[in-house]
């Protein structure tokens, strides 16, 4: 099981897509799944972002992604940012 750490931009995240009336509830499946090592839904197109190592991207929902970064060795799992792809890459 991997320790779960979040940035202080994924919490600032997360308090804008409850502001834009995203259901937050969906975040929770999704990290207990990372957290447990388990594979996500194939919905979640999970794949790392490219030349960046360890980082990971998910989709939640439409236009709606996860930030991720995976430790192994450390045994953490730190949250880095979620939101659109707009919000997240321009």
């Amino acid at each position: 099981m991997l320790k779960i750490l979040t940035t202080e931009q994924f919490d600032l995240d997360v308090k804008t897509q409850k502001a834009l009336g995203r259901d937050t509830k969906k975040l929770k499946p999704i990290i207990e799944d990372l957290v447990h090592k388990r594979a996500l839904p194939v919905a979640c197109c999970d794949n790392p972002i490219p030349h960046t190592w360890g980082r990971w991207s998910c989709r939640i929902a439409f236009d709606w992604w996860l930030l991720y970064k995976c430790d192994a060795k450390a045994g953490t799992i730190v949250l880095e940012r979620t939101g659109s792809v707009k919000e997240l890459f321009e």
